[in-house]
């Protein structure tokens, strides 16, 4: 077994204590953006009750679709990119539509299955961009930001999510 360096239990430390508060922090984003595209008055405090009542289905679907990625992972890369792509909207219709967890990743099936591709290249354009940007400022200033490039990564999935949800 491999002893962790110093910095990797930092690293494993920062990025489970910060999950739980992440994923309630996107939804409190993710609502508020909502309100604002629907011309809703957008209040901070109803986002935060909207995210705090859906948080425990918001949780059990993310480790729901965490699990299911991983399992296509485990078959081989491509079956759990495509498992990804195909679930990746559950959350918004957990937190507009007030759909369940089964009923959240079947609509965002049937919403991806005939623009898989088109999910697929939006999702990956800002990923990408992202990557490029976080390699550049971390060469330039080594400054070690493992913990950084993932949450970010997670969170530029996510906002591309957000605006691909309102094209389809």
């Amino acid at each position: 077994f491999k002893q962790k360096t110093a910095y990797e239990i930092k690293e494993c430390d920062w990025s489970s204590t910060c999950a739980l508060p992440i994923l309630w922090f996107l939804a409190v984003i993710f609502h508020a953006a909502y309100q604002l595209m629907m011309q809703s008055k957008v209040t901070l405090t109803k986002s935060c009750i909207v995210a705090t009542r859906k948080y425990f289905i918001y949780l059990i679907a993310s480790l729901l679709y965490a699990i299911i990625s991983v399992i296509g992972f485990m078959l081989l890369l491509l079956p759990g990119i495509f498992i990804q792509v195909l679930l990746g909207f559950f959350m918004f219709f957990i937190l507009f539509e007030n759909d369940g967890i089964i009923q959240s990743m079947k609509h965002s099936a049937r919403l991806v299955w005939g623009n898989w591709w088109r999910c697929f290249i939006l999702f990956m354009v800002p990923a990408i961009s992202l990557v490029i940007v976080m390699q550049l400022i971390d060469r330039l200033f080594t400054f070690p930001m493992g913990f950084l490039h993932d949450n970010i990564l997670e969170a530029t999935a996510l906002s591309s999510q957000f605006i691909l949800w309102f094209l389809l």
